[in-house]
């Protein structure tokens, strides 16, 4: 019986664990054929092998999302399983350090911003000439809660004795 994806091909990112685990679970009851990305190669692995061994079509792809190389492979990779992509579930991203932004080093920051912000760019970049080239599709990119409540930060308040009077 034909369901809602049946015949589509869903590219999932972060799909080890999580949110991306879940909609690459609930995309292959669906019906649709799923290729699952993630840095976590082994933990990508088993989650592919138990979508196929339950009758989905699923493909891992181990890859790092800020690696334009990377991106690029997972892309071809689902285009030579699956003739395209229809879905593209732009889901990675990673937790900067929560605390007092002063504290947080450069290359932690820097690190943030390539996971969450470049690459969902680079990724919707590189799918979407495949999407419209099949007539079109969708993309989710998720996002952190953290983007609209701010975690409260205790700042420490300086002492009489280290005040400066100018």
């Amino acid at each position: 019986m034909p369901t809602r994806s049946s015949g589509k091909v869903a590219v999932v990112t972060g799909a080890a664990s999580g949110i991306g685990l879940a909609i690459s679970q609930r995309l292959a009851t669906e019906g649709a054929s799923v290729v699952l990305v993630d840095l976590a190669g082994t933990a990508v692995e088993q989650a592919a092998d138990n979508l196929v061994a339950s009758g989905a079509q699923a493909l891992a792809v181990a890859a790092d999302v800020t690696s334009r190389a990377d991106v690029e492979h997972y892309v071809q990779a689902a285009v030579a399983a699956f003739g395209g992509i229809d879905f593209f579930f732009n889901n990675a991203g990673i937790l900067g350090q929560v605390g007092p932004f002063t504290e947080c080093p450069d290359e932690l920051f820097d690190r943030v911003m390539a996971v969450n912000v470049k690459a969902t760019w680079m990724g919707m970049k590189l799918v979407a000439p495949v999407l419209i080239s099949r007539g079109g599709g969708s993309i989710v990119n998720t996002a952190s809660i953290a983007g609209l409540r701010p975690v409260p930060v205790s700042w420490p308040t300086p002492s009489a004795s280290t005040r400066s009077s100018v």
